[in-house]
């Protein structure tokens, strides 16, 4: 193995203990010590990859953003039809559960991106994307005369994006009066009315 390729295999064990003990403690816990431990290095070896935390932690939110949204693109390759791609995605998007692990993580790094351009920026990147999801899934519909939307494709999308990340946003945070279920059914019903058709969770009625 080059000196190169095991500094890039060292480098992406950091960021996985890096998102462990972000998980475990939030990124205001977050130690050099722990990621040394639960990457089974030294603390000299962090810093030697890492001077800086901060890289670090930008890394780690790079790759949750990829790890989410490579997830949601992959259940959907096999359904076909436009409203079960669309019940699809909205069940992909929100937390199976108040501990959803990578749906947390995403929080609680894009809360630094009040306070960083890079954090932003990934912020950003992830929205862009998703818009762009929600836009491909809509106008297909629209293309198969399936779905009459009440606006154009690209408020459909924002709308769908930013009621999914609210929903989630409470899901995560322990909001006991908001669920999975509960906000999977208020977003599929929602979707029925902006695109005028009835979605169910099999993908249409």
């Amino acid at each position: 193995m080059t000196r190169s390729r095991r500094a890039i295999e060292s480098r992406q064990d950091l960021v996985r203990a890096a998102t462990e003990a972000i998980r475990a403690n939030g990124v205001g816990g977050l130690r050099i010590r722990d990621i040394a431990a639960r990457a089974g290095m030294s603390p000299a070896a962090v810093l030697y990859h890492y001077p800086e935390i901060a890289e670090l932690t930008v890394d780690v939110h790079r790759a949750a953003v990829d790890q989410f949204f490579s997830e949601r693109v992959k259940v959907l390759d096999s359904v076909a039809d436009p409203a079960a791609r669309v019940v699809t995605a909205i069940r992909s998007g929100l937390p199976a559960d108040s501990e959803d692990a990578t749906t947390g993580l995403l929080f609680e790094l894009h809360a630094v991106a009040r306070r960083s351009k890079l954090h932003a920026a990934l912020m950003t990147s992830l929205w862009e994307r998703e818009e762009l999801l929600y836009r491909g899934l809509v106008q297909s519909g629209v293309d198969a005369g399936v779905f009459r939307p009440v606006r154009g494709v690209d408020q459909v999308a924002t709308a769908l994006i930013a009621l999914e990340d609210g929903l989630a946003l409470h899901i995560v945070s322990g909001n006991t009066a908001m669920n999975p279920a509960r906000a999977n059914a208020l977003m599929v019903a929602m979707a029925s009315e902006i695109l005028r058709c009835e979605l169910t969770s099999g993908g249409m009625a």
